[in-house]
């Protein structure tokens, strides 16, 4: 057993104990205003063609999770968050933020009826140039085009290799090839795809069909104002979904202001909310954090795991992705590992013997 399953294996048997009631409880007599954020991606069924990696939760899995969260957690909104920002509100123990990214059409398809069915409030971020499409993402692209290449392996313009003999090595190479493309700009990542596309004979034309059947585009215009009036709040994810860093001043400004501008012009309203995309370090900096103050936005997350405190750096906020590896009941408590997990026991013990 490597040592990465000799973890996963102990948060499992932990979370299978009476350890995560007695994180509720440590945090509620705590009542030190933490909170959590989650951050979702898809919620839709797996198809083994598309980028799965994305998904954060079947239909099914999303409705078991917030039903969990309804029964043992303060869900908050932004507006409330808000208010915590500036210091005019205090939040009650145990609570926890729900948020998506992107803006795809299963989220309003499979997640926001499930919300507004339990009466739970959760916040969007929609990358603004794609509403109305039903283009697919480039992950997904690169999902489909390797489980349709039938060589062995593909190779790209640096001479790296990536492996497809096997499930497993498609699965790996996959993600490996996406994070590889994550640092390219996004014209360059096109080219590259659009190379794959013509060096392999895919049919392009097929893959949109297969991506139709299972609505794998955006929410439109009239999605979003629907939702706005059912309990969705949005906030704005840039207009194409680029690593910021990799821009110049110049065009990071344009996308953070003109998507503010587009969703704002859709709700009829100030939106004050952003999600850096991709969001780990090395994915916005210094000139990123002022321009988002340059342009009024109050509250922006990240990905980076963790909890976050009164006095954290509300244009930094912590969100926890979740993914096929994060662990659901741990996730909601700001936990990731079994080293997190032992720290809060500890801190549990501690408040006892007070």
């Amino acid at each position: 057993m490597s040592f990465l399953s000799f973890l996963r294996f102990k948060i499992q048997t932990y979370t299978s104990l009476p350890y995560v009631s007695l994180l509720r409880y440590q945090r509620r007599i705590a009542n030190n205003n933490d909170f959590v954020i989650l951050c979702y991606h898809r919620v839709r069924e797996r198809t083994g063609i598309f980028y799965d990696n994305n998904i954060s939760a079947s239909s099914l899995e999303f409705r078991k999770q917030m039903l969990y969260i309804n029964k043992h957690f303060n869900v908050i909104s932004i507006d409330q968050l808000t208010e915590h920002s500036k210091g005019n509100s205090k939040l009650k123990p145990n609570s926890i933020m729900i948020t998506f990214d992107d803006g795809y059409k299963d989220n309003a398809i499979n997640a926001f009826p499930v919300l507004e069915e339990l009466c739970m409030s959760a916040v969007v971020f929609v990358t603004t140039g794609y509403i109305d499409s039903d283009s697919i993402p480039w992950e997904d692209q690169v999902s489909y085009l390797f489980s349709k290449i039938s060589a062995k392996k593909v190779e790209i313009e640096d001479k790296r290799v990536y492996p497809l003999e096997t499930q497993d090595q498609k699965e790996k190479s996959i993600w490996h090839f996406c994070k590889k493309l994550n640092l390219f700009t996004p014209v360059k990542r096109n080219e590259v795809i659009r190379g794959l596309y013509d060096k392999y004979q895919i049919d392009e034309e097929e893959m949109h069909k297969a991506a139709h059947g299972i609505s794998m585009g955006y929410m439109s215009r009239k999605d979003i104002r629907y939702w706005d009036d059912h309990g969705i709040v949005y906030g704005i994810h840039t207009v194409t979904h680029p690593c910021l860093t990799t821009l110049t001043e110049e065009k990071m400004y344009s996308e953070i202001s003109e998507s503010k501008r587009a969703l704002e012009d859709i709700l009829g309203k100030p939106v004050n909310a952003f999600a850096y995309p991709y969001g780990r370090k090395g994915d916005f900096n210094n000139a990123t954090t002022q321009i988002v103050k340059n342009v009024g936005l109050r509250i922006c997350m990240i990905c980076e795991p963790g909890t976050n405190h009164l006095d954290c750096n509300y244009l930094g906020l912590k969100r926890i992705s979740m993914d096929g590896d994060t662990n659901f009941e741990l996730a909601c408590h700001g936990i990731l590992n079994f080293f997190d997990l032992f720290k809060e026991i500890r801190k549990l013990i501690e408040l006892r013997r007070k």
